[in-house]
């Protein structure tokens, strides 16, 4: 891995972050205060054993950071470990690098793993990576666009601050797309909810749907 010191003139806001890869799976710390004690050498086997990938995830997020599983159904770099405990992780990556010959396939698993999560009562999220390893003008065999950074997108409802879009993230208030923004609120019992955020059970008032697609 390249350490940058410096980053290119941009109006871009950049958050500090690294991607751990293990054997087993691979996962995003965004925003992390301190570098996650990762070695084998690290308490209960850090990126060798689950329970050990467990302890950097959890300490990460103890500390704010924003924390997810890459492409967790997307062969070979899927997550094998069948004994990790998903409470480690804020969000599922449900759209990696969508210009890749695979990349349809993956994406439908994943939405799949997801529903299925969100059915069962747990509160993670599903963001997008564009992951890409090529030059702009590069592209897979037989695809109409290259693989570039910033496909997809993921729009977060947040100030535009690092702890700002950190928050937001950790709160689910994030949706992810390639072709424009989706505005979605969702209005109940006088007060208007983002994604994320949960309406209080017993509301028995009208629960009102209002979305937008932005090109």
């Amino acid at each position: 891995n390249v350490l940058p010191f410096s980053w290119v003139p941009s109006k871009a806001l950049a958050l500090p972050g690294m991607e751990i890869t293990t054997p087993n799976g691979h996962f995003n710390v965004i925003g992390p205060k301190t570098c996650p004690a990762f070695l084998p050498d690290a308490p209960a086997g850090g990126i060798n054993t689950a329970a050990g990938m467990e302890a950097v995830l959890t300490a990460a997020r103890a500390e704010g950071a924003f924390c997810m599983m890459n492409h967790p159904a997307f062969p070979p770099w899927h997550c094998r470990w069948d004994d990790l405990h998903m409470d480690c992780v804020d969000a599922l990556e449900i759209l990696c690098d969508p210009t890749h010959p695979r990349a349809d396939v993956s994406a439908w698993r994943c939405m799949r793993i997801w529903d299925a999560m969100l059915q069962d009562g747990r509160r993670i999220w599903g963001v997008g990576g564009s992951d890409s390893h090529m030059r702009p003008d590069q592209r897979y065999e037989g695809a109409a666009l290259p693989s570039v950074t910033g496909d997809p997108q993921n729009y977060v409802w947040a100030p535009g601050t690092a702890e700002g879009i950190l928050s937001a993230l950790r709160q689910g208030c994030v949706n992810v797309s390639r072709a424009g923004m989706l505005h979605f609120a969702v209005e109940a019992g006088g007060r208007r909810y983002l994604p994320g955020q949960q309406i209080p059970a017993g509301c028995d008032t009208v629960v009102c749907i209002r979305s937008k697609f932005q090109a």
